[in-house]
């Protein structure tokens, strides 16, 4: 059975008009085991103090195996990739509901549900919600695991 694994952070918004994000690919595979992981949330970024949660429809079977909630908080959000010296953020302030999710292939002799399939349709939902993307990026050109430490995402071994 092939494991895909989703991070994502869900935010909720305040004012329907004004609700900056990001939405970040990242993979990171491991053979042994067939994980891909996708960190595209860690910057849906309109940390809103009182407002309702994100509900996404995921291309698979997905399982919550992680999650934080913080209210008040502050989140730096990655709005480029990292260069060396650092990541470059903006500062959000407001509620936080961070998630790690495990997503089942449905046909893994396939192995139907690469990353993109997961991010492609996770992406449209968002923009149809009327979010737009800040910042992109794919695999090494996000920085590696320089740009995952650098952000503040799941631990481990949450984000496995």
């Amino acid at each position: 059975m092939a494991w895909k694994l989703w991070d994502s952070i869900t935010i909720a918004r305040s004012e329907p008009r004004k609700r900056p994000e990001q939405l970040q690919p990242k993979t990171h595979r491991r053979p042994h085991r067939r994980l891909l992981r996708a960190a595209l949330l860690p910057g849906l970024a309109a940390l809103a103090p009182a407002a309702q949660a994100l509900t996404l429809a995921f291309p698979g079977a997905a399982t919550a195996t992680a999650s934080r909630f913080e209210s008040p908080t502050s989140y730096r959000v990655a709005i480029g990739a990292w260069d060396g010296s650092g990541l470059p953020t903006r500062l959000f302030e407001g509620a936080l509901e961070q998630t790690a999710w495990r997503i089942i292939d449905p046909e893994p002799r396939r192995q139907s549900l690469t990353t993109l399939a997961i991010l492609q349709p996770l992406r449209a939902q968002l923009l149809q919600l009327g979010y737009a993307v800040l910042f992109e990026c794919e695999a090494a050109a996000c920085g590696g695991f320089d740009f995952r430490y650098a952000s503040d995402l799941q631990p481990e071994p949450d984000m496995h």
